[in-house]
């Protein structure tokens, strides 16, 4: 039994049910997400793939509760974590982390990496005395040595604070761990290794993530399953092979077809960039217009009616 396929037999750790979200200023409404339903699974990494400013991140925050959500259900373990009050919140927040984009603002430059870990671990309630040898641990899980904890955030590399960042979110023990974009401000050697180590340290801890990426060759190398988003919507999800090989959504499609490669570097080199705009506006309308009716391919991969 494959990992993709395997998927189903491990319980559920993450609800996500018709989930909405919409900004709103004094001319105009946007809605960010609109009617998002997907399951993780423990073990699991479920990606969602889509470009800047489909939904993906504010779906992530909004499983964090760093964003409330306007219509729907999130549960986590079976529990509503959208009703939690702020009490109860922080006794189930250590169970879910995030790694950010940027590795250089996410880490408070006036502290030392000792106490930016400190501050993680202690909110599992651990003895004060094994603080120390704790962060130590941690910072050799993810390729650093103990010399750095008394070292501060600027003295460090792009690839060296995103696995500070990493050793972070690791320190509370938790059951799922949102990847947005954790990659996408490295270079291409670094962003293999963080890679490797986010596959690594899965495997060692048993721990979920979701993969919000737009960089579709990162996404084929870490998921299991895909959700692919257009305008605030899903519109297709299925295995990772599923999503690859049989592509079925327009909007799919077109982003594979934007994808550059060695073998269509002359069909990019002579693109009409205008028509092109103009069929990738034609999608978004039709996804934004259209239905959410559901069309099953297979039991685990489905589309959004394209018509």
């Amino acid at each position: 039994m494959t990992k993709q396929n395997s998927h189903e037999k491990r319980p559920l750790l993450l609800e996500i049910k018709e989930i909405c979200k919409s900004f709103v200023s004094k001319k105009s409404v946007v809605k960010a997400v609109d009617r998002v339903s997907f399951n993780i699974h423990k073990g699991e990494t479920y990606a969602l793939v889509g470009e800047s400013g489909c939904g993906k991140t504010t779906t992530g925050r909004m499983i964090l509760r760093l964003l409330d959500v306007d219509k729907g259900q999130i549960l986590f373990e079976g529990i509503p974590i959208s009703t939690l009050t702020k009490r109860q919140l922080r006794k189930k927040r250590h169970n879910i982390q995030i790694i950010f984009q940027n590795p250089y603002g996410s880490l408070n430059p006036r502290m030392k990496i000792s106490t930016l870990l400190a501050e993680a671990i202690s909110s599992r309630a651990e003895n004060p005395s094994h603080i120390r040898a704790e962060a130590e641990r941690l910072l050799q899980s993810v390729g650093l040595g103990k010399e750095n904890l008394d070292k501060y955030p600027h003295e460090f590399s792009g690839g060296q604070r995103q696995r500070i960042c990493i050793a972070r979110a690791i320190a509370t023990n938790p059951k799922l761990i949102i990847c947005d974009e954790p990659v996408s401000a490295l270079d291409l050697l670094v962003q293999a290794q963080i890679l490797s180590l986010l596959q690594k340290l899965q495997k060692e801890y048993g721990f979920s993530y979701l993969f919000i990426s737009h960089d579709l060759s990162v996404v084929r190398y870490m998921s299991d399953r895909i959700g692919v988003m257009c305008n605030g919507r899903i519109v297709e999800e299925g295995t990772r092979d599923e999503i690859f090989e049989n592509p079925q959504h327009s909007y799919t499609r077109l982003l594979f077809a934007s994808l550059p490669t060695l073998k269509n570097a002359d069909a990019f080199a002579a693109a009409d960039i205008q028509e092109d705009t103009e069929i990738f506006q034609k999608v978004l309308r039709d996804v934004k217009e259209r239905s959410n009716k559901k069309i099953y391919v297979s039991q685990t991969h489905y589309l959004l009616a394209d018509q």
